[in-house]
């Protein structure tokens, strides 16, 4: 199986379930997995298997006895690079550079499915008006000088230049989509 297409082919063809791992039942791993089973006649078949972590699902996974997991790609991509791993989409928005010709899971037309983890900086509630914009636009230069970006490449980051309203109705909008998607799927972390 080299493609997303492929997977999903492979999926609807099956009588017997296709497990795919995920790091646990309260990563984005598993929240992703619980998307993709929720989708109508997307992946059929498909069994999930939450481990007890991101090393057991990835020895599991190169070891051959889980055929398929959703792992964070910064996970991944040494053996992806080593050619022991195959990636068949990106759980993102946005295509990395490291792996410039991966689609997305949006790009392959399932903007309905997919999560990041994010980081921000963030203080208190009073903190003055004055001061949040002035560490927002030191954040946000810092996050275009060429150090930074060629670290976060490395890293395999994306980051969003974004003012404080913009990332504080992004945070609200995330927060509702999953709100929205526990409610609906009775999916519950245990």
């Amino acid at each position: 199986m080299t493609s997303f297409a492929e997977l999903v082919q492979l999926a609807k063809t099956r009588t017997t379930p296709l497990n795919m791992g995920s790091p646990g039942q309260a990563t984005l791993g598993a929240l992703v997995v619980e998307q993709l089973l929720r989708k109508p006649g997307l992946l059929p078949t498909l069994n999930h298997v939450p481990y007890r972590g991101g090393g057991p699902v990835m020895t599991d996974l190169l070891g051959n006895h889980v055929p398929l997991a959703c792992i964070t790609l910064s996970a991944a991509i040494e053996h992806i690079n080593a050619g022991t791993l195959v990636p068949l989409a990106l759980i993102s928005t946005e295509r990395v550079a490291a792996l410039k010709e991966l689609p997305t899971i949006v790009e392959l037309g399932h903007p309905d499915i997919g999560g990041a983890i994010w980081s921000w900086l963030a203080g208190p509630k009073q903190l003055p008006a004055a001061m949040v914009a002035r560490l927002n636009q030191e954040v946000r230069r810092s996050l275009q000088t060429a150090d930074l970006k060629q670290r976060f490449e490395r890293d395999l980051f994306l980051s969003m230049d974004a003012d404080p309203a913009t990332l504080s109705a992004f945070i609200e909008d995330e927060l509702k989509r999953w709100t929205t998607f526990f409610q609906q799927s009775g999916f519950k972390p245990q």
